[in-house]
């Protein structure tokens, strides 16, 4: 026997549990590579659990983290497919073998809503976005990847802040383009401008806003390259090793720090009094901030992570009081704050209709 999981001999597919049978089915050629490395002679292949090994079949065969459901338009992780309910994995198999059922379709929009899949047409909607700001030529936009495409379609998706018109995103988007190197950057500076814009009187113009958006970044940047040291773990981690991870990190008196610094622009923008001061104004604001930040992290553990349609990314929510925190474990490893500031109150029945 070459195969083995958790130092369990494996024989055939019938002798992993039904979601790591399930996943491993859409991974193509899956199945087939295990029958094969059951039975040949070949050094062993030794995982140290289902999820490690649907994950490693998938990068062996096809050195992609994500499987095809051509069907479905969708690329997902078997990784993650493997926190699915099986029931919900056989309606995804259903559905990618062509099922004709009616009810289907509206049980598939249900399952990605619940597990947060995006689909390539749910994603087209942030490159749809980029043709309406004017900005779909841009060389910053060459070869997306599925983190940016994921980036994009959020920003398509959600408010913009203060109720932006379309032509204040489309100015938002020309100053973005020109700052951003990279996708991700550009959704960043696209909100920061336009959070900048909304504080300002209704009588600034195009170029004030401009100014005062420059003006921001000239400011905050110098003060943030500090901000970007992070704890880092291997692998993809439990909860509480990441909680651990966080815990020492800030007793040896270091920050948790952000993936890249116009994240860390946007956040003093988004969560702070800050408007445009610079020198001690900008400083200040920024010290309180990540002060207040590293003693919310101190002080409350971590909830449940959500695992990213990626099988590598994940999210984790630290709620307490009216704050809230999200830390993202990147697919290095590395534990970067994703956002803190006021937590909004919970959307109900009751609510959703107040003005």
């Amino acid at each position: 026997m070459t195969v083995s999981v958790a130092g369990r001999p494996i024989q055939q597919a019938s002798m992993l549990s039904a979601p790591c049978q399930q996943s491993l089915a859409f991974v193509d050629g899956g199945l087939q590579w295990l029958a094969w490395a059951a039975a040949a002679p070949v050094p062993p292949y030794e995982f140290a659990d289902e999820t490690t090994l649907v994950g490693a079949v998938q990068q062996g065969l096809h050195a992609s983290r994500f499987a095809l459901l051509p069907r479905l338009g969708l690329k997902v992780s078997p990784v993650k497919l493997m926190t699915l309910d099986p029931a919900d994995l056989g309606l995804l198999a259903r559905a990618q073998a062509g099922d004709p059922d009616a009810v289907l379709a509206t049980q598939l929009r249900r399952l990605c809503a619940d597990y947060e899949l995006l689909t390539a047409q749910d994603l087209a909607a942030g490159t749809a976005l980029l043709g309406e700001l004017g900005v779909a030529t841009a060389p910053l936009f060459q070869g997306i990847d599925f983190d940016e495409a994921l980036a994009l379609y959020q920003l398509a998706a959600e408010a913009p802040a203060g109720g932006a018109t379309s032509a204040l995103r489309q100015e938002a988007a020309a100053f973005a383009v020109e700052q951003a190197r990279t996708p991700l950057e550009f959704c960043d500076y696209h909100r920061m401008y336009l959070e900048r814009a909304a504080a300002l009187p209704a009588t600034q113009g195009p170029d004030d806003r401009a100014r005062a958006a420059t003006a921001t970044l000239h400011a905050l940047l110098p003060l943030l390259l500090g901000s970007l040291d992070c704890p880092q773990v291997d692998g993809l981690p439990a909860p509480a090793e990441v909680d651990r991870a966080v815990s020492s990190w800030l007793a040896r008196g270091r920050q948790v720090g952000f993936a890249r610094i116009s994240l860390a622009v946007l956040q003093i923008v988004q969560h702070t009094h800050y408007s445009g001061e610079a020198h001690d104004g900008a400083r200040d604001a920024v010290r309180l901030y990540l002060q207040s930040a590293q003693a919310f992290l101190a002080a409350n553990r971590l909830g449940k992570g959500r695992l990213g349609q990626d099988g590598a990314t994940c999210l984790f929510t630290v709620e307490a009081g009216n704050l809230r925190a999200v830390l993202q474990v990147s697919s290095g490893g590395v534990i970067s704050l994703r956002d803190f500031g006021t937590r909004l109150p919970a959307v109900t029945d009751d609510t959703k209709g107040a003005s």
